[in-house]
């Protein structure tokens, strides 16, 4: 069932991609997983080091191993980029929806990517020992730049919720005022129904109305408290 989602996904990084290609990268392995979220991940080898592509919940991101035999030395592509620049070219999550974005977030990838690739790759070939520290620090300067950022997109997202909340409340109470009118219409049948069957119909109806009312109207309390 994977293999013709997992073919996709690589056709997706050879038309993204394709410079690492012509550099030379061979594309190792590819992996879907239905079961989680719909995650995947391609690894493309260089001759000593790999370059991990992942999605995780459609957020797409670009890690490097640069020692094969141990993959918990993985480096982000934004990290890289943070030290290569000396702090002055930071990379922030993506702003639009990542789950209808996977185009724009793989041409920002591979953009962002195809610029610093030399510079990457000749990092790789240094002593990496020796640069350690120097990365660890970058890394974590860049992970609060990023703690930062996840903010700052968070109280973006709550500051357009709570528009389109009172861009809706108008509708909302249009609605609330329909199903009242509905149930008064409905509760005055009730009382002038004299059939035993007409009257439980009515009841059965008016009850689901107020509750549905009830259910509704504090749905809409609490959406104006956010």
């Amino acid at each position: 069932m994977a293999k013709p989602q997992e073919d996709r996904i690589a056709e997706d990084i050879r038309n993204h991609f394709g410079f690492l290609l012509d550099k030379g990268y061979g594309i190792r392995e590819v992996r879907f997983f239905p079961e989680s979220f719909g995650n995947w991940y391609v690894l493309l080898e260089a001759s000593n080091y790999f370059i991990r592509i992942n999605c995780d919940r459609s957020e797409i991101s670009v890690m490097f191993d640069p020692e094969k035999a141990n993959s918990r030395n993985q480096i982000g592509l934004g990290t890289l980029i943070y030290y290569l620049s000396k702090g002055k070219h930071f990379v922030g999550y993506y702003d639009g929806n990542a789950s209808w974005g996977k185009k724009k977030q793989l041409e920002r990838l591979a953009s962002l990517l195809n610029e610093y690739h030399d510079q990457i790759a000749r990092l790789f070939e240094t002593n990496l020992q020796t640069l350690r520290e120097d990365l660890a620090l970058s890394q974590r300067k860049y992970g609060e730049l990023l703690q930062g950022d996840y903010s700052r997109k968070f109280a973006a997202g709550e500051k357009v919720w709570k528009g389109l909340n009172l861009f809706a409340v108008p509708f909302k109470l249009i609605g609330l005022g329909f199903l009242a009118y509905l149930g008064w219409g409905v509760s005055i049948l009730f009382m002038t129904a004299t059939d035993i069957g007409l009257k439980l119909l009515y009841g059965s109806i008016a009850a689901t109305i107020i509750v549905m009312l009830a259910v509704l109207a504090l749905r809409f309390l609490k959406d104006l408290q956010r």
